[in-house]
């Protein structure tokens, strides 16, 4: 589907933006050890309202470095602080790239453990994009692509034609990007890529 039309308008107030971003780090940096034991699992990601509205905009590269950095410097001060408490535990930054301020570092621990393992199908293909960012830490991590996979059946494709949610353009558009396809005896489930994501993680130490 096409981004919205506003991708291409001028964002203003960037050394804000930056500074919010700092500010944002310096919170999430701690990660809450407490709510990690008693839920099992645990994520943050941009919380500003601010930061939400920049998903309709094109997003310079010079501002998307300093969000992986961000969520890079998030990711192994999390990691000293799980590794201290002695459990296997699941830990990563998933960076999206349509959502891309929708990115996040994730954990879970325990009964959860595999909890997130199963959100994102994970695809051959091994782009070395985060090479791009000049970013030692995040380089520093192996990172897996994957993406988020959704689903329509053709009810859903009428109900949205019927009511004008979408257009037949729209829907022939959404088709042309399904990976796979089940039928069954009652409909036909078609199922998109969503959204890229790269995982990224450090190996474990022995």
């Amino acid at each position: 589907m096409k981004r919205y039309s506003q991708s291409k308008k001028k964002i203003r107030g960037w050394k804000r933006r930056v500074r919010e971003i700092e500010r944002w780090k310096k919170v999430a940096m701690n990660v809450d050890s407490q709510s990690l034991e008693r839920n099992q699992r645990i994520y943050v990601k941009f919380w500003s309202s601010s930061f939400y509205s920049l998903d309709r905009y094109e997003l310079p590269k010079w501002y998307k470095q300093h969000v992986v950095q961000a969520l890079a410097d998030i990711y192994f001060s999390w990691k000293q602080t799980i590794e201290e408490m002695g459990t296997p535990y699941y830990l990563k930054i998933w960076l999206f790239d349509h959502s891309f301020m929708q990115s996040q570092v994730v954990a879970s621990i325990g009964e959860a453990l595999s909890f997130y393992e199963k959100t994102f199908e994970l695809s051959k293909n091994r782009e070395k994009w985060i090479i791009s960012y000049n970013l030692n830490e995040a380089a520093d991590l192996s990172w897996e692509t994957g993406f988020l996979p959704g689903s329509w059946t053709e009810e859903e494709f009428r109900e949205g034609l019927l009511n004008g949610w979408y257009t037949a353009k729209e829907i022939k558009e959404i088709k042309k990007s399904v990976y796979k396809i089940e039928k069954s005896e009652s409909t036909t489930i078609y199922w998109i890529k969503e959204d890229t994501v790269w995982l990224g993680s450090e190996a474990r130490r022995n």
